[in-house]
C-alpha cells in the first residue's frame, strides 16, 4: 500500500501540473486510501487536520445555501467540488513533516514550470491566423493564450498562481531563499504573464501584497514588480509590432485601469 500511495502522490502532483483528470483520480485513490488507513485509532490519534474548523464551517454554509436554495438536489449536486478538500488532507499525511513539504513543493514547482515553459512555446510559436505552422498541431492549436496541457488558459493560470506564491518565500533573499529555484519560478511567472489573465494577475498581486508584512526583505519584492510593471508600460513601439505577444500584453495591462473595458465592468460587478 506504501508503494500505492507514492505512486499516487507522484500522480497527483503531475496531475496538478498537466492533468486535471488525473490530478482528480490520483486525489480519488490518495483519499480512499488516506479513509481506509484512519480506520486505525493508533493512527488517527496522530493524523494531521489542518484548517479543519474553517475547512468545516465553509464546507456546513455550502451545504446549507444548498439545502436552501429552492433547488436542494441540483445545488447539492452542484456543490460536489467540496470534495477536493480532501487533497489538504492527504497532502498533509503524505508529506508528514517540514521535509516532505518541501520536497512536495520543489517537485510540484517543477512539473509546473515545465507546463508554463510549454506554454511560453505555445505562445512564441504561435503561427498566424490561417497559418498552421511548422511546430506540432498540439502545440500552437488554439495557441493565443498560454494554456500549457490544459484545455483552456485560465486553469493555467490558477494553477501558476497558487504555484508561484507557495514558492515565493524561496525567491525573496531571506532564509527560505533558493537561489537554484529562481529560473523555475521566472518561467512560472512568465508563463502566468503569457496566460493573458488578468483576474489571475489580480489574485497573484493580492497574494504577493498578502505576503509582503511577514518579509524582512520585502523591498526586493516591490522592486521586482515595479521593473516588471515599468518594463510593460516602456515597450517600443517596434518591439511591439515585431513581437506580438508584448503588445498583447501592454494592452491588457493598461485595460486594467479602464473603467469602460468589458472585462473591467465585469470584476466591479
Amino acid at each position: 500500500m506504501s508503494a500505492l500511495r507514492r505512486a499516487a502522490f507522484a500522480a497527483l502532483i503531475l496531475g496538478l501540473a498537466f492533468s486535471i483528470t488525473l490530478s482528480q483520480v490520483a486525489l480519488a485513490v490518495l483519499a480512499a486510501l488516506w479513509l481506509w488507513r484512519l480506520r486505525d485509532p493508533a493512527l488517527r490519534s496522530t493524523a494531521a487536520f489542518p484548517l479543519w474548523r474553517p475547512v468545516l464551517a465553509f464546507g456546513g454554509a455550502t451545504v446549507l445555501s444548498a439545502l436552501l436554495s429552492g433547488h436542494a438536489a441540483q445545488s447539492l449536486v452542484a456543490a460536489r467540488g467540496l470534495w477536493l478538500v480532501l487533497a489538504l488532507y492527504v497532502t498533509a499525511d503524505m508529506t508528514e513533516n517540514a521535509r516532505g513539504a518541501d520536497r512536495f513543493l520543489t517537485w510540484l514547482g517543477l512539473a509546473v514550470a515545465v507546463a508554463a515553459t510549454v506554454g511560453l512555446l505555445q505562445v512564441g510559436l504561435c503561427p498566424g491566423s490561417g497559418e498552421t505552422g511548422w511546430s506540432p498541431a498540439w502545440l500552437y492549436h488554439r495557441c493565443g493564450r498560454a494554456r500549457g496541457f490544459f484545455s483552456i488558459y485560465m486553469t493555467l493560470a490558477g494553477v501558476l498562481v497558487l504555484v508561484l506564491l507557495a514558492t515565493l518565500p524561496r525567491v525573496v533573499p531571506s532564509g527560505a531563499f533558493r537561489p537554484q529555484f529562481l529560473p523555475a519560478w521566472l518561467a512560472m511567472l512568465a508563463g502566468l504573464i503569457a496566460t493573458f489573465t488578468r483576474g489571475a494577475w489580480i489574485g497573484f498581486a493580492a497574494g504577493v501584497l498578502t505576503f509582503l508584512p511577514s518579509s524582512r526583505r520585502a523591498h526586493w519584492i516591490l522592486v521586482g514588480l515595479v521593473v516588471v510593471a515599468a518594463a510593460i508600460l516602456v515597450t517600443p513601439y517596434e518591439a511591439q509590432v515585431r513581437f506580438p505577444v508584448l503588445y498583447e500584453v501592454r494592452t491588457r495591462f493598461l485595460k486594467l485601469g479602464d473603467p469602460e473595458e468589458a472585462g473591467v465592468k465585469e470584476r466591479v460587478y
